[in-house]
């Protein structure tokens, strides 16, 4: 066989023998496209029959595997062109073994070589042209590509990087903090301030969405050099805003929290004096993790949020918003009904003196979910009626979207899975398109999961949940009611590598949210994935 087999496996998965396209349909046993994409990617294109079995039919008999092997090479040559096309011997398959096979990846991991050896920027530049997308996308779920397609990512980011590619290196990793700043870096030297501020403001949003976190100090300092660029206008009371906040972050990360809060304060006083509700909103989330920190987050409650309604109700809805996240891990903290049910009370009261709609919306939404945790179920249906229909009056999307998800889960104590998914869908029309649709909509699905009529509903129900947010900024510590809930449904129907991942990512999450019902919730799950695989939950490591 002497005809050059030509494979890409970057972004797609097609094969062309001597310029020959092979056809998609060619590939309907699937797991012969699977031998052809493992041998492809194997030094020398070649595996043995074990390492074969062991990455397609893991953990089945040696017969087993042995008949699967059989069948997908009967069915890859088929598609691929004929008995030659693949190689079985002594206890070895090979792939094209009488002819030449060129693949994507080789030709990518050569050009990122050879521009390592020179650290040439055009080299880097060539080899970054070579890297059509992402190994195998469609195998996404499948582990024996899962380590090769990061080391290749990793890679494009290096080869990115010493091609002075920061834009493109941002559509891989957006959250890379020296392609922001090198960005930020080459607008100043452009003279478009303008520019560079859009570019912190980028940083830090996302940032703040993905890692809740702020900029690092290299950073903060080149914000504070594009503010005093001679020549300019001075900085506006936002940007200065903005700078502080940083700041208040930086402290917060190096636990400072002195500082954080003395920060944070001159920058909520210098957003209110200018009538920034969105700084003084960041503000306030971040003296709110602060008061967490100390444990004073009752303190908290009471002198920021009430104060804010009763002294500048204006920008409490600004508040209200940033501290969504806050209040909802409030309400699952030792005595937080309690106390959460108390504030409720003060806020309306304060919001009847300052004739706020939207913190009697609040309160009322607060005092139905502690109605509904206390598990007074049809005292929190009312409750939460009356939420909803006060924040439809206040027109505020988010809060009757929270308020619908949560009558939801009544609907769902209830047993009314019918209606509950009938008021997801209203919550889920309002959240898409809303300013906290990144804290509503994964909430929205998390409740539809378990809503579901039955497993294979609930695990479909996850699935297009995951499908739907993969193109989201989803909060991460709102996700965790996603995560569990689809943990489980993947589990009941036997996708244990699916149960598994939402589980890793929930158990990481409450590693950063101490305090609240999380590490239990995350032992839970895993008891219940492990009950699903056949393992007794006691016989594995603690998580």
């Amino acid at each position: 066989m002497s005809a050059r087999l030509a494979i890409r496996l970057l972004g797609d998965f097609r094969l062309e023998i001597d310029g020959r396209a092979v056809p998609r349909d060619a590939w309907r046993q699937g797991r012969a496209a699977a031998l052809i994409k493992l041998l492809a990617l194997a030094p020398r294109h070649r595996l043995t029959r074990d390492e074969l079995i062991e990455a397609l039919w893991p953990g089945v008999s040696p017969e087993a595997g042995g008949v699967s092997t059989r069948k997908a090479v009967h069915f890859a040559r088929r598609a691929v062109g004929g008995e030659e096309a693949i190689a079985v011997k002594a206890g070895a398959i090979e792939l094209w073994p009488g002819g030449v096979v060129t693949t994507d990846v080789e030709r990518f991991e050569a050009a990122m070589a050879s521009a390592g050896s020179t650290g040439d920027v055009e080299r880097f530049r060539e080899a970054a042209e070579l890297y059509a997308g992402d190994l195998l996308p469609d195998d996404r779920d499948e582990a024996w590509c899962e380590d090769r397609r990061r080391v290749l990512r990793e890679g494009y980011l290096r080869v990115l990087r010493g091609a002075r590619l920061w834009s493109r290196i941002l559509d891989v990793d957006p959250t890379d903090e020296e392609a922001h700043r090198e960005l930020i870096r080459s607008h100043l030297e452009a003279g478009n301030r303008q520019a560079a501020i859009r570019q912190f403001e980028r940083l830090r949003e996302v940032l703040r969405d993905e890692l809740g976190v702020g900029p690092d100090p290299l950073s903060v300092a080149l914000y504070e050099r594009v503010l005093e660029r001679e020549g300019q206008d001075a900085p506006t009371a936002a940007e200065r805003a903005r700078a502080l906040l940083a700041w208040g972050m930086i402290h917060w990360k190096r636990n400072d929290l002195e500082e954080a809060e003395r920060t944070a304060l001159e920058a909520r006083a210098l957003a209110i004096d200018a009538g920034l509700g969105a700084q003084v909103g960041e503000a306030s989330s971040l003296l709110a993790s602060i008061g967490v920190a100390r444990g004073h987050w009752r303190e908290f409650l009471r002198n920021e949020l009430l104060e804010t309604v009763r002294r500048t109700p204006d920008v409490a809805p600004f508040v209200f918003d940033s501290n969504l996240c806050f209040t909802e891990f409030c309400l699952y903290l030792p005595e937080g009904r309690t106390e959460m049910s108390g504030f409720a009370a003060e806020l309306q009261d304060a919001a009847a003196t300052a004739g706020s709609a939207r913190a009697a919306a609040h309160a009322e939404l607060v005092r139905g979910e502690t109605e509904l945790l206390g598990g007074q179920v049809e005292q929190a249906d009312a409750t939460l009626r009356r939420a909803a229909g006060l924040h439809r009056d206040a027109k505020t999307n988010s809060g009757e979207s929270l308020s619908l998800e949560r009558l939801a889960e009544v609907a769902t104590a209830l047993g009314q899975r019918w209606k509950a998914r009938r008021l997801l869908q209203r919550a889920l029309r309002l959240a898409e398109g809303d300013p906290l649709g990144s804290h509503l909509l994964v909430k929205i699905h998390g409740a539809m999961v378990e809503a579901a009529a039955d497993p294979a509903e609930a695990a479909a129900v996850a699935a297009n949940g995951e499908r739907a947010l993969a193109d989201s900024d989803v909060c991460q510590q709102c996700s965790m009611s996603f995560r569990m809930a689809a943990a489980r449904a993947f589990a009941d129907v036997g996708d244990l590598p699916s149960a598994r991942r939402h589980l890793d990512e929930a158990a990481r999450i409450s590693d950063m949210w101490q305090g609240g019902p999380w590490p239990a919730a995350v032992r839970e799950v895993r008891a219940h994935l492990e009950a699903a695989s056949g393992h007794r939950a006691e016989d594995q490591p603690p998580p």
